[in-house]
């Protein structure tokens, strides 16, 4: 049977591996959408010996990684959108959340993030349009409460139909959205929120990727990889799947790609 295309660079407008040690954290998707360290953002080890250094957060420094609104990243009419992140929570905070990514300001935008207020101890995804209306938010409720120190892959879409969340390539929870997501002129954050300054995360994140388009199954059970993590190049795709490589980053540089 033929191979399903997979081309992860299609509609591709961020890609942090959160590799460094600390300093500015390096888009590689083309975009130029570099982060900056707010605070001391420092390295630690990461899911899987493939991705194997991610950013560690630490609440009570106010610790966040951020870039200005640009076009590239702006939602809109009309736009699709899925972000990922690989997420190790250190502690859970007494009924608060943690900010996983965010492009969010007094309730409107979209958000990722850990949920541990009242009757929720889950990942929640949430969208809204201008004004904060309409708006929806979906819970991983099909997975269940994440534990701390422990590695998740969640994988949150909007596709014009409904918003989506799903955490290790589980069964995904939906939340009905029609209405597309306001093009607000906040920062994109990791580990912050315009809207919560209070909601930092505290924990690690690693390779966080941003796309304007909804992420298909077959997409999310890749990069997944069985709990592994994909680590790959955007660039020419061959028959057998996109580019990977060995490690993007040393203290020398770029590692060795392998095809």
């Amino acid at each position: 049977m033929p191979r399903q295309a997979i081309n992860l660079t299609n509609q591709l407008v961020g890609y942090w591996l959160l590799n460094e040690a600390s300093g500015t954290r390096v888009d590689i998707s083309g975009q130029g959408n570099n982060l900056t360290d707010n605070n001391t953002v420092t390295g630690n080890p990461g899911p899987s010996s493939i991705l194997s250094l991610a950013s560690q957060f630490t609440k009570t420094n106010s610790e966040s990684l951020s870039i200005a609104d640009n076009a590239s990243l702006s939602m809109g009419a009309g736009v699709r959108m899925s972000v990922q992140a690989w997420i190790y929570i250190d502690a859970k905070p007494t009924n608060a959340t943690l900010t996983i990514l965010s492009k969010w300001t007094t309730g409107v935008g979209f958000i990722l993030l850990y949920d541990n207020r009242t009757d929720t101890d889950y990942f929640t995804f949430i969208a809204t349009a201008s004004g904060g209306s309409p708006n929806a938010s979906v819970n991983a409720t099909n997975f269940g409460a994440p534990s701390i120190g422990t590695w998740y892959f969640v994988v949150a879409t909007y596709d014009g139909t409904n918003v989506n969340i799903s955490v290790n390539n589980g069964a995904v929870n939906s939340t009905a959205y029609t209405g597309d997501i306001v093009d607000e002129a906040t920062a994109f954050q990791i580990g912050a929120s315009e809207a919560t300054p209070s909601a930092f995360m505290d924990g690690r994140i690693a390779q966080v990727l941003l796309w304007k388009r909804d992420l298909t199954a077959t997409e999310r059970a890749y990069l997944y990889n069985g709990g592994n993590g994909r680590l790959w190049l955007p660039g020419t795709r061959t028959a057998s799947g996109l580019r990977t490589a060995s490690g993007l980053r040393t203290a020398s540089g770029l590692r060795t790609v392998v095809s």
